[in-house]
């Protein structure tokens, strides 16, 4: 019988979507709300979390510091970055927030394309940025996530 495994749930967000993604890695418990225990469950950490291009979590003043709330802690979720460089929001959030997860010893993976610009998502351009997909894939496949 399929269904949903319950140690293999993830995030994966592009852009602003990639900034909730990285938000709902690092602050899934953190309730702004009444809960209810019919359908909230104790801990809503996602099991890993894929940013792609995640925008906001460095200033376009100071690209070399990540905001606050970007904080890891030793129960955050392991996250895939993908970026380009010569994105307008600066690969250096991705590259960032990876040094985080590495201070702490938890497993990350970081992709960095020379090119790419922000916003390539699935469309094929010709480009290395357009196998971040198969990237993606062998690090779920080396967490255990898919077969």
């Amino acid at each position: 019988m399929a269904g949903i495994e319950q140690d293999k749930v993830g995030i994966l967000g592009f852009s602003a979507g990639g900034h909730l993604t990285v938000m709902t890695a690092l602050h899934a418990n953190e309730r702004t709300y009444t809960t209810d225990p019919a359908l909230d469950v104790e801990d809503a950490t996602p099991n890993f979390a894929i940013p792609v291009y995640p925008a906001y979590l460095v200033s376009k003043e100071d690209p070399y510091k990540l905001l606050p709330g970007f904080e890891v802690t030793d129960k955050s979720p392991p996250m895939c970055f993908v970026h380009a460089h010569d994105d307008s929001w600066s690969a250096s959030a991705s590259a960032l927030l990876y040094l985080e997860y590495k201070k702490k010893n938890l497993p990350a993976e970081v992709h960095i394309y020379a090119k790419g610009g922000h916003g390539f998502g699935m469309k094929k351009k010709g480009l290395a940025v357009d196998n971040w997909p198969d990237r993606v894939a062998e690090w779920m496949k080396s967490m255990g996530y898919i077969p």
